[in-house]
């Protein structure tokens, strides 16, 4: 059976190819066969998917997102998307979800739908879009399936005008040119202070597994005992959960400097946690590609043991100080300043590819322990929300972070996902009992 089924292009078509945007950049140069630069949002309906009704669904939702209807190319000076015709087959879900993505192979969509028993699930490369605008894509294919397929609360056929809006689009519907907006440019504020290079910071011992194998572990908890537990220490459930990780990758450094008998004189390692952010909340853009930035948490060990309630005052004020606004913009400038640069514009690609690589392997994620990402709490229109049980995301593969943890809520279950390439437990253990310790029970799956 050919890969594509054959579907002309929407009689509102947009230009045939467009930039990257500022943050999409970086992604095409570290990709490697190690480091995929992929993540997965999922959502697990009430009734098993039938395959050949979301493969109908994924045809009528992909020309309402032109911009994700792309292939990745090469030109002298930059990457860039061009349009690709037809529309990917949707597949059995995989083990190992989120291998990288072959760029040069036809069709060369950069996206992936899967289907597993109840679970749609959409793997995506991060130069093309972040968790947020994926998300609106998922939301609106999950409707568009269960406008055909139906499901608890829902009758097959055509959806009431009621369910569409900004997070969920009506597949009939004109594109937004907003919607393929680079949000950066519009914000970067370019006259901020300069930028500086953060320390190297503390990574985990761990053995690792083969090339594209990927554990995940997910773990399922209440939101209401979580906010009781945030709010109980006057901090919001992602600050408390910051903390939770900050507080597991200072015991296994002790941990590991009690095993190895480090002398007492060397230093121990700062834990930095970085913790995505979504710019949509502070600077309005309609925007489906990338537009988010990263807060950093920082604990530094060789100022001495900290205990978990004093960690939660250092993590709940240091990422309200990151959250100001005309500090974003200022971030988001010296990012995007590089790009304006006539030297720069004219450098071959190869070369900016070399540099940005070079940069990433020495002051991206050596300076960085983990990342936390919190998708926050996904809504279903109420014609909906019975026809789905949870939402899942998770983030792919790292060089030199082995494990990464991302998170979403939907009807009062967060559900927390550890991705893996380690054999060791001991973040995602430690992590979950410190929540059980505090009350909170946990429900875990996994596919170890």
């Amino acid at each position: 059976m050919s890969p594509l089924r054959k579907k002309s292009r929407p009689a509102t078509a947009y230009a045939e190819w467009f930039k990257l945007d500022n943050a999409a950049k970086l992604y095409p140069a570290i990709h490697t066969g190690k480091r995929a630069s992929m993540f997965r949002i999922s959502a697990v309906l009430a009734e098993p998917v039938r395959p050949e009704l979301l493969q109908a669904a994924l045809e009528e939702v992909l020309p309402r997102f032109p911009a994700y209807a792309v292939r990745l190319h090469s030109g002298l000076f930059w990457h860039y998307f061009g349009h690709a015709p037809g529309c990917p087959r949707v597949l059995p879900d995989i083990k190992n979800p989120m291998l990288r993505p072959r760029f040069r192979e036809k069709p060369g969509f950069l996206f992936r739908v899967f289907h597993y028993e109840r679970r749609i699930a959409v793997e995506f490369f991060h130069a093309l879009a972040d968790a947020s605008g994926v998300l609106v894509f998922l939301k609106t294919l999950v409707a568009a399936y269960l406008a055909r397929a139906g499901g608890p609360g829902v009758a097959p056929g055509r959806l009431p005008e009621t369910v569409y809006g900004p997070g969920l689009l009506d597949p009939a519907a004109t594109p937004d040119p907003e919607e393929f907006e680079d949000a950066f440019l519009r914000y970067a504020h370019l006259h901020g202070p300069q930028g500086y290079r953060e320390p190297k910071a503390y990574h985990f011992a761990s053995t690792p597994e083969p090339i594209h194998t990927l554990h995940m572990v997910l773990g399922l908890v209440p939101v209401d005992r979580l906010l009781e537990a945030a709010r109980r220490r006057k901090v919001t459930i992602t600050e408390y959960l910051a903390a939770v990780y900050v507080d597991t990758l200072l015991e296994m450094q002790r941990r590991e400097r009690e095993v190895l008998h480090v002398d007492p004189r060397r230093r121990p390692l700062p834990v930095r946690l970085q913790v995505p952010v979504n710019l949509r909340r502070f600077f309005p853009t309609k925007s489906l590609r990338n537009f988010s930035f990263f807060v950093n948490v920082s604990i530094d060990a060789a100022n001495g043991d900290y205990a978990f309630d004093e960690i939660l005052p250092l993590v709940h004020h240091r990422m309200r100080l990151g959250l100001d606004k005309r500090t974003l913009a200022a971030s988001i400038g010296q990012n995007v300043k590089p790009e304006r640069s006539l030297a720069l514009r004219l450098t071959p690609l190869f070369l900016k590819n070399l540099a940005i690589a070079e940069i990433y392997r020495r002051v991206g994620e050596p300076t960085s322990s983990g990342a936390m990402s919190n998708l926050g709490e996904v809504e279903m229109p109420p014609e909906l929300a019975d026809a789905v049980e949870r939402f899942e995301f998770s983030l792919g593969p790292s060089f030199r972070i082995r494990t990464n943890v991302a998170m979403a809520s939907y009807k009062g279950t967060l559900a927390i996902t550890f991705s893996s390439t380690c054999k060791e437990t001991d973040l995602e253990r430690g992590f979950l009992t410190r929540l059980v310790r505090d009350g909170i029970p946990v429900k875990v799956e996994s596919n170890r």
